[in-house]
């Protein structure tokens, strides 16, 4: 007497299941990394977002000033460049001000705190020509 009962058919042999499980652990990875990349790209949008609502009150058109700040710390500016107003003009001390950093092909947009006195702390570095890292800006211009 015969048995014609079927024999369950396993699409992927014992052996494969390794490869399969780390092909998914892989996968899942990657999709962590992407989540967290987006998160973070949220995050600095946000504060972007915050950073100009909050100084809507302000005037920053026709702000720029010159520095000849080198390496990356804060900048001390040195007056408003030719036909255009200092920062003092539209920030007080402690305030979180958008700034952008340009000089040749280096260039940095963050949010940074003006203090009394002409210097712009980099506070928070929101995209730049360094891999998102702050610049080392020599001889150039800030403007808000």
């Amino acid at each position: 007497m015969t048995d014609d009962t079927p024999t369950p058919r396993v699409s992927h042999s014992i052996q494969q299941w390794p490869v399969m499980v780390e092909a998914a652990q892989e996968t899942a990875a990657r999709a962590r990394k992407l989540a967290a990349r987006a998160a973070r790209i949220a995050r600095e949008s946000d504060a972007l977002r915050d950073a100009f609502a909050a100084w809507e009150h302000a005037d920053p058109g026709g702000v720029k000033e010159t520095t000849t700040t080198t390496g990356t710390g804060a900048l001390t500016l040195a007056g408003a460049a030719t036909g255009f107003r200092p920062f003092s003009a539209i920030a007080t001390n402690g305030d979180t001000v958008p700034y952008c950093v340009a000089a040749g092909s280096e260039w940095e947009v963050g949010i940074g705190t003006w203090s009394t006195g002409g210097t712009l702390a980099r506070t928070t570095v929101l995209a730049s020509s360094n891999a998102g890292a702050l610049v080392q800006p020599v001889s150039l211009e800030v403007a808000a």
